[in-house]
């Protein structure tokens, strides 16, 4: 583990802990316990990112990650994982966990980075109004009556 830069610094028992029950995981196990917890595609989709990136869980390589969309869903997956963990094995590792992502002030949101007027300022308002005029009639009428509005 990476000593950081002295905040938030993560005790090597925690990760090892971590590491030594993903080893010992029962997939099958962690899998009915979700779809038996989650929603059927969500639990479908934790489990997936489960699988692909548990590896991150307390690395720098998932602090470092920029703040995007997938990376929350990674975030979830191992927050899951870890809430799992510690229902299977009486641990701590989801509270060190969400401690962690604190001390990291790693958010559980994205933030969007784009401006929404300056990208309607580089927008051609007759290509807009010719492609609303290709759609149904119904759906030019809205289109048309938002653009104006």
């Amino acid at each position: 583990m990476n000593p950081g830069n002295g905040l938030g610094r993560l005790s090597s028992n925690t990760a090892q802990l971590y590491n030594n029950m993903l080893s010992h995981l029962s997939w099958y196990d962690y899998n009915s316990w979700l779809h038996a917890n989650k929603q059927r595609s969500y639990a479908h989709k934790m489990y997936r990112y489960s699988q692909r990136f548990c590896a991150l869980g307390f690395t720098d390589k998932l602090v470092s990650m920029e703040p995007t969309r997938t990376k929350l869903e990674i975030l979830k997956a191992i927050a899951n994982l870890t809430r799992y963990l510690d229902i299977k094995n009486d641990t701590y590792l989801h509270e060190q966990f969400t401690a962690w992502l604190k001390r990291k002030e790693i958010q559980w949101s994205t933030k969007s980075t784009t401006n929404n007027y300056e990208f309607a300022k580089n927008l051609d308002l007759t290509q807009i109004v010719h492609s609303l005029k290709k759609l149904p009639q119904k759906y030019a009428i809205f289109g048309l009556f938002t653009l104006v509005t």
